[in-house]
């Protein structure tokens, strides 16, 4: 009896990517990491492993999606071609990257980029795409009591305290 399999594929192909960056309002090329599986229907004995990584390159390579702000609509691609490509019901698709957020210091106004992670991940069972995104980022702040003891206020002279007092507070 054949047993029909839940997934089988590739997981970590690293592959360049063009997206748009809404802040920057240009194309930006970043490192996706894609993972992508399929099922086995009863009575298909595999598949060609290879075909998941040419199929997104071959994707990546016949789409300009540098100028879509919408980048469901790539993973939607990879996911419709890929379950062609395999003849499968139900295929897995997923990316990873860090995307740049340029923020200003509010007191050096210099903008540099913080990264936030993010995870898009698309699974079509049949005809119906589900759709899944995932952002993560690490936020700063400084309160003025963070100030302080960032400036071990507490360690320092005397001589050393009237000096701070001296100095305006907005800094």
């Amino acid at each position: 009896k054949r047993i029909p399999i839940k997934k089988v594929g590739m997981r970590n192909v690293e592959l360049p990517l063009q997206i748009f960056h809404t802040g920057l309002q240009k194309s930006i090329e970043v490192k996706g990491t894609f993972s992508s599986y399929c099922n086995l229907v009863e009575g298909v004995k595999g598949i060609n492993m290879s075909r998941i990584s040419r199929t997104l390159i071959d994707v990546i390579e016949n789409n300009d999606f540098s100028q879509n702000k919408n980048v469901f609509a790539m993973m939607e691609l990879f996911s419709t071609t890929l379950q062609e490509a395999h003849n499968t019901d139900n295929i897995f698709t997923k990316v990873k990257f860090d995307y740049p957020i340029y923020t200003q210091s509010p007191y050096t106004t210099l903008s540099s980029p913080e990264y936030a992670h993010i995870v898009l991940e698309t699974n079509l069972e049949q005809k119906v795409l589900k759709k899944y995104l995932t952002v993560s980022r690490v936020g700063m702040s400084l309160c003025p009591c963070s100030k302080e003891m960032s400036l071990l206020k507490n360690n320092l002279s005397e001589a050393d305290l009237a000096l701070l007092n001296t100095l305006p507070s907005n800094l």
